[in-house]
């Protein structure tokens, strides 16, 4: 997917013919069940101001591009830094989907303690290591181009690549319904579902 222009948060959704997404929200709490047949793919990875080899990053480079644009304002605003004064890295966790006539594309972005993000609560390389951030989702025209965006507090976040967390054992995934109508969310840690992070975003 191509990194979009320079986003338009204000426009309506009915301008994009998204009338159903304010019903999202019905669809944030934990322990949603899902359909049969899900195909489940890893959300990608993006770094930025963080140091070389730091993160594995598995997002492409019009990817990052994207998630750069998607989250330009609350990266700029981010102002939390390391022990040694330097800017503390932010990561971005993307996805897109797409079909005759939108693109979509869901993001979230973790800076700890901001950005409305809360840490793992029992630390990284404890038993619950992931974030909570905003999920946000924007939808593009393919014919007028223009986009659309809506954010969805506390979304489970996590994308773990260490020795003692391997990735294939800690990471968020993302599927779509056959029908093309409901986004679904879940996590995977240390190697098992947490239901309680189970999401869902009604497109349609």
């Amino acid at each position: 997917m191509k990194a979009m222009p320079q986003l338009k948060a204000a426009l309506t959704a009915l301008a994009l013919g998204l009338a159903l997404l304010p019903a999202a929200h019905a669809q944030q709490k934990g322990g949603v069940k899902f359909p049969k047949g899900l195909k489940w793919e890893m959300m990608k990875l993006a770094a930025f101001d963080a140091p070389p080899g730091l993160y594995k990053e598995t997002a492409s480079t019009d990817e990052k591009q994207l998630a750069s644009a998607i989250w330009a304002k609350e990266m700029a605003a981010n102002t939390a830094t390391t022990f040694d004064g330097k800017k503390m890295s932010s990561t971005v966790l993307i996805y897109g989907f797409e079909d005759a006539n939108f693109r979509y594309t869901f993001t979230s972005l973790d800076i700890p303690f901001q950005n409305g993000c809360e840490p793992p609560a029992n630390g990284w390389h404890e038993v619950d290591i992931y974030s909570k951030c905003p999920m946000r989702f924007v939808a593009e025209s393919k014919e007028t181009k223009k986009t659309a965006q809506k954010d969805f507090p506390s979304y489970c976040v996590l994308h773990n690549d260490d020795e003692d967390n391997p990735l294939a054992e800690n990471h968020t995934e993302i599927a779509m319904d056959s029908k093309g109508e409901v986004v679904y969310f879940r996590i995977i840690q240390h190697g098992k579902p947490v239901p309680i992070c189970n999401r869902a975003i009604r497109l349609k």
